[in-house]
């Protein structure tokens, strides 16, 4: 089974149906393309397999009982050493997550491996993240009930990232490291990001940051 991905006024919807289609909004089967405040979107590119992003997003999400957001700390060593835990997506999950400022728990060749990995992210990122960049940042982040919040800076930061290249795991960390979210919500959030990363761009488009909805269908406004 196939997602859509609907617009509805500033918010972008995650759907699993086929046949919801609010009034003025094409259905995502359809060949045509949304036109919302002067922006046209093609349809057939807000699909995705389903199974692809469950899957990795589940590899995040076994990474939960190894990662302490509210003391930033992932332990690495004791995920690894778990037989639930897949290596890669570990490793891509830490080497994100030193980079955007968090504690990985490794042995000092690991750390290295790392840091190397994650190295273009954290130099592209380094004058974002600098005291005068930061105090310019725009919106708020953190979490308040079930919404995840991200301020300009941090919205811009994770399309740069995705833009490089980065997967579910990488996205996850970063989300992770800048809200204080768990591993299990932030890789949820993570794979909707990854499967349309052009339309959460648009939501954070004013330079307010954004605001996601972790809920079965996610969705993203601008805030």
């Amino acid at each position: 089974m196939r997602r859509s991905l609907l617009m509805v006024g500033t918010a972008v919807l995650v759907s699993d149906s086929a046949t919801f289609t609010p009034a003025g909004v094409a259905n995502a089967s359809d060949d045509t393309s949304v036109d919302q405040h002067g922006m046209s979107f093609d349809i057939n590119s807000a699909q995705y397999e389903e199974a692809a992003q469950d899957s990795e997003a589940e590899k995040v999400s076994a990474l939960d009982p190894y990662l302490d957001p509210s003391a930033k700390v992932f332990d690495y060593d004791a995920a690894i050493a778990s037989d639930l835990v897949d290596e890669q997506t570990a490793k891509e999950f830490a080497a994100v997550y030193l980079a955007s400022d968090g504690t990985v728990v490794a042995s000092a060749d690991e750390r290295a491996e790392f840091v190397r990995a994650a190295q273009l992210f954290d130099e592209n990122d380094r004058v974002q993240r600098s005291v005068s960049a930061l105090a310019a940042c725009v919106g708020r982040s953190g979490t308040s009930g079930i919404v995840v919040y991200l301020n300009s800076c941090q919205t811009a930061q994770l399309i740069q990232l995705m833009n490089a290249g980065g997967g579910i795991a990488g996205v996850a960390a970063a989300i992770s490291a800048a809200t204080g979210v768990g591993a299990a919500v932030a890789g949820v959030i993570a794979a909707a990001l990854i499967a349309q990363g052009s339309i959460y761009e648009f939501c954070g488009s004013w330079g307010r940051g954004i605001k996601v909805f972790p809920t079965p269908i996610v969705s993203c406004w601008s805030q």
